[in-house]
């Protein structure tokens, strides 16, 4: 989102443009909201839409948090293993509560979804059934090259090599999650010549060209972005998560800028509040816009004087006095008032 300021002979269009700024400032900087901390989790629904999509329902995983790993990642370059997650992000990640975390060197501890890159043909296991390897075996490949296996997949599209393997990648992890072929329905249309019936598959709705688990898609796998109905799918068997907002702390600014409290706190929200509020604040972590520890002491003398270093009795300080008077516990929120009172 952005905001655009349209200037007549020189001038703001002033009061409806300043409005829209006031607005928007407030609406990223006082935000917060409570919940009860019992009623965080991830849920998986008993029930689904019977409008949407295709996937195996005895495959898909009763949670939505994934161990991701990468069998010799000293050997793969990086920058196409930021590929594979900057195209998750924007597809699986993006419409459902489904994180993929982790993505370290595979070793004996447990990963759900363990990646050998190889320049063969991409495949994973169907969801759950990843379950049936053995912990050190594979259970996704992915391609990185394409130079032994069909070298010519990517040329019909004129997209490059990060068009192949973004795509794929979001295509394999599709059924990593549990989703099948699309082009594996009964009702698939003759023109469509990959065809296959599989008794696993439950096919809901009409079928769905565009989905990115469509061989028959005309655009290889969509261009890595789900269609509509594949968003519809991953939203349906795993909700988007309810955010945790306590003062100071948000959950999901605490746990994507600390991947690793994920596995700490067995990746529940309010675990990962009582691990901020007993452990992760004392070392200076911040978990919200709102609220930054180092900012806060470091700004007011008298509470850098009264409590140095002691992270955890500053916080409860702002939380029961400063935090119900004028004083700023971030740079963001000082920055926001001095904007939006400067155009007032």
């Amino acid at each position: 989102m952005y905001l655009k300021l349209f200037y007549i002979d020189g001038f703001v269009e002033s009061m409806k443009a300043r409005f829209l700024i006031i607005a928007f400032l407030m609406s990223i900087t006082f935000h917060a909201q409570s919940f009860n901390i019992d009623d965080i989790g991830y849920i998986h629904p008993d029930n689904y839409d019977s409008t949407i999509g295709l996937l195996s329902t005895d495959h898909l995983w009763d949670k939505n948090i994934f161990k991701v790993c990468w069998i010799d990642k000293s050997k793969l370059p990086e920058k196409k293993m930021r590929w594979v997650r900057e195209a998750l992000k924007r597809s699986w990640e993006k419409y459902s509560s489904v994180r993929f975390v982790g993505w370290r060197e595979c070793s004996s501890l447990h990963s759900d979804i363990r990646i050998k890159v190889v320049d063969e043909r991409s495949t994973s296991y169907l969801g759950t059934a990843a379950l049936t390897r053995d912990s050190k075996e594979y259970t996704m490949r992915l391609n990185f090259t394409y130079k032994k296996f069909a070298p010519y997949e990517c040329e019909p599209f004129n997209k490059g090599l990060k068009f192949c393997v973004q795509g794929t990648a979001v295509h394999e992890f599709g059924h990593a999650l549990g989703f099948a072929h699309e082009q594996h329905r009964h009702d698939t249309p003759d023109t469509c010549e990959y065809t296959d019936d599989d008794d696993w598959d439950t096919p809901f709705g009409e079928w769905d060209e565009h989905s990115v688990m469509n061989y028959c898609n005309p655009l290889r796998n969509n261009g890595g972005y789900l269609s509509a109905t594949d968003k519809r799918m991953v939203a349906t068997f795993y909700p988007p998560a309810k955010n945790l907002i306590m003062p100071g702390f948000n959950a999901q600014y605490y746990l994507e800028r600390n991947p690793e409290i994920f596995e700490l706190t067995d990746m529940n929200y309010g675990e990962a509040y009582k691990y901020w509020i007993n452990e992760g604040i004392q070392m200076g972590q911040r978990a919200s816009r709102e609220f930054d520890i180092r900012f806060y002491i470091n700004h007011y003398k008298d509470i850098k004087r009264n409590f140095g270093v002691d992270y955890k009795s500053a916080y409860w300080y702002w939380v029961n006095q400063d935090r119900k008077s004028s004083r700023i516990g971030s740079k963001e929120v000082l920055v926001s008032i001095i904007i939006i009172t400067a155009l007032m």
